[in-house]
């Protein structure tokens, strides 16, 4: 013991304080080999530990610091233990059985396994040991609370410690939601995992349970994570040690957060960091009537760009609709970023026309469901790999013809005799699928291949570039124009304008084209009412043709004839039927010549032009009528055009051209060409077979 003028500073071997509930309260403390510092004149007494904790109510708490009693009561500095939990403060007030403190931090020990489980700074707190119960507020700024064991810090302001159930309550008085058109709540709970990139969401409530490890957070309105926004079904967010985050079950997946394109529901997520996630859950697709069918994704995941992809299969026997037109089944693929989604699988048309199989047609392609495009390529297929039509075919071995639309080809080298690609649509004015490219299903006088099917009356219709599927040899044979077929007949009906291009004498089709463009009685081509001024559009394309179409309609001729009209003959309106009796392609009514070579003609002649498939070769006959007394007459087959017409002039140039220039090598797999001057009588034998 030593005598000081002011105090007196003794080590002793016990201490004991007996404590009182009446004011000033003040606990029982109890110590051995204690640093005792006596002021007599403050009537103040410090005790100070030295190797041994101060023990407090009993065994309640220790303290590892010193406490000073006075007249008031007595305070405390230093670290409090108790119940698996410490107290740090530089001034503690105690209460019989109670402990407060202004400024303290606390932390729980994990005593199983050494270390923290939690622990803040720069808090109040307030512990009653008979409630068993500790409540601490944040003073100021905020300290981050941390949870070590399970990587994660919190910004709460509050929270409730109970001490036998070894369980906390964090609340928070603040609010941290930022208003703003896109919904941003500034996060509170953050992963310190280093492998999650500062995992964050917002939670003004959670529990931590001292025994389990886990954090369970309330009112989680949803977790951000890559560019998608996960909401818990019940708000609630489970964190086990080391940042794992429990599986959801039956959440929403909101993705992108800032477009909000698609949102999944009846998820499974499991959430990894700030940019990877991995689950699988349900979509609503809504078709154009508003109608809901569900589609699952067994994937949805960020990609390496961060951007939520999704895949999901969908199967036949769903009897799932893109639109009450279109029915499918395959694979369907989600990108946040793209509103529509990607469908590859098969897509198959609703009609009433039991003449025509319902095919399933094999497509790729994003698909918008109020506005439906599917692509249609020129190498149409089922699931199978079989080959489909779109349009009017022609069967290469029986000589006939078939409908066919999205629909098996009864044979892989079978000809399209009109076909579309592009796109498939349905007009739901005029009740028709069609097919072309979006421009001409938008507006179908422009230029391009068009095919329809009605869904309920069946008649199938078109217009562009035909192929009547004849060899020709050398001859260039290439019909533009409408095209319809009548399916209880069997038949198609063709209105088209054909350039034909053949070897031939020059001055000979000179000749011809005077001869027409000048015969009286002769009446002028309608171009407004033939094909003409399309097939100019698909030759020459829009600007051009459209300039001409103005000259032809004010002046009645072309100023200069383009390179590409100029040909042996083109006919500039012809209409066609398929004679199934005599396998041909033949024209019905008069027909209108356009020009001769670059000779401009623009005149209706009476005759026949007939193409017709045969097994032993097929052929091509013109028979140009201006009059009874007039005609020009043009047949090939097998590589040998014979000519002839009562205008002699023509027919002498043919009989006096040398024999090597009426004679043309084929190309590679091509037959040679010989043109010569027939007979009469063949041109008669001709007529009489039509009879």
């Amino acid at each position: 013991m030593t005598f000081l003028p002011e105090s007196i500073v003794a080590l002793a071997e016990k201490f004991e304080n007996k404590g009182q509930k009446t004011t000033p309260e003040v606990p029982d403390v109890k110590g051995e080999n204690v640093r005792i510092n006596y002021k007599p004149y403050k009537d103040v007494l410090t005790a100070s530990s030295i190797k041994k904790e101060l023990d407090f109510m009993n065994g309640g708490a220790s303290l590892r610091g010193e406490l000073t009693l006075s007249k008031t009561g007595m305070t405390g500095a230093g670290k409090m233990a108790f119940n698996k939990a410490e107290l740090l403060s530089e001034k503690f007030s105690y209460k019989y059985r109670a402990i407060d403190a202004d400024t303290a931090a606390f932390s729980l020990i994990n005593k199983e396994e050494g270390g923290l489980s939690f622990n803040v700074n720069n808090v109040a707190g307030h512990i009653d040991f008979d409630k068993r119960f500790g409540e601490f507020k944040a003073n100021g700024k905020q300290d981050p609370i941390n949870f070590p064991e399970n990587l994660y810090i919190c910004y709460l302001d509050e929270f409730k410690w109970f001490m036998d159930e070894e369980k906390l309550e964090l609340t928070s008085a603040a609010d941290v939601s930022i208003d703003s058109d896109l919904d941003i709540e500034k996060p509170n709970f953050y992963s310190v995992h280093p492998e999650q990139d500062s995992l964050a969401f917002r939670s003004p409530k959670a529990r931590y349970d001292l025994k389990t490890k886990e954090i369970n957070c309330e009112e989680v309105k949803f977790i951000t994570v890559a560019d998608a926004r996960v909401t818990p079904s019940d708000g609630k967010v489970n964190i086990r040690k080391n940042a794992e985050m429990q599986k959801f079950a039956n959440a929403e997946i909101l993705a992108n957060y800032i477009t909000k394109y698609h949102l999944m529901y009846k998820a499974d997520v499991t959430i990894t960091s700030r940019l990877k996630y991995f689950a699988s859950g349900y979509y609503k697709y809504i078709d154009e009537n508003k109608r809901e069918q569900e589609i699952y994704f067994a994937s949805i995941s960020p990609d390496t760009t961060f951007t939520t992809t999704a895949k999901g299969n969908i199967l036949e026997t769903d009897k799932f609709k893109l639109s009450p037109n279109f029915d499918y089944y395959g694979e369907v693929y989600l990108r946040a970023d793209q509103k529509g989604m990607t469908y590859s699988g098969q897509t198959r048309i609703a009609h009433n026309c039991s003449f025509l199989p319902k095919n399933w047609m094999k497509f790729t392609a994003a698909i918008d469901p109020d506005e439906i495009f599917i692509p249609v390529s020129g190498n149409l297929t089922d699931e199978f790999g079989n080959p489909l039509g779109a349009g009017v075919t022609l069967n290469t071995d029986s000589i006939s013809i078939y409908p066919t639309f999205l629909s098996l080809k009864t044979g892989p080298t079978h000809i399209d005799i009109l076909a579309a690609d592009g796109f498939l649509y349905f007009n739901k004015a005029t009740r028709e699928y069609q097919i072309s490219n979006i421009d001409k299903l938008r507006e179908n006088s422009l230029p391009g291949n068009f095919v329809s099917i009605h869904a309920e009356n069946c008649q199938i219709k078109g217009n562009g570039k035909m192929n009547f599927g004849a060899d020709l040899g050398q001859i260039q044979f290439t019909p533009y124009g409408e095209l319809k077929y009548d399916n209880s007949k069997q038949i198609i009906n063709a209105t088209v304008s054909v350039p034909i291009n053949f070897p031939f004498n020059d001055a000979a089709l000179d000749k011809m084209a005077k001869h027409i463009a000048g015969f009286k009685g002769l009446l002028s081509v309608d171009f407004g009412r033939s094909a003409y001024e399309k097939t100019l559009r698909e030759i020459l394309g829009l600007k051009k043709a459209d300039e001409i179409i103005s000259e032809l309609n004010l002046k009645g001729e072309i100023k200069k004839m383009p390179d590409e009209l100029k040909k042996s003959l083109f006919l500039a309106d012809v209409k066609f039927v398929w004679d199934k009796q005599n396998q041909a392609y033949r024209s019905v009514g008069n027909i209108g010549i356009g020009n001769i070579l670059d000779k401009q003609v623009y005149k209706y002649v009476s005759g026949i032009v007939e193409v017709k498939k045969t097994r032993t070769g097929d052929e091509i006959t013109m028979y140009l009528k201006l009059d009874e007394s007039n005609y020009y007459f043009f047949q090939y087959k097998k590589g040998l055009m014979q000519v002839y017409s009562t205008n002699e002039e023509f027919n002498s140039i043919i009989m006096e051209t040398k024999a090597d220039k009426t004679k043309y090598k084929g190309s590679k797999g091509q037959d040679d060409f010989q043109f010569i001057l027939t007979t009469k009588t063949k041109v008669a034998t001709y007529l009489n077979s039509l009879e």
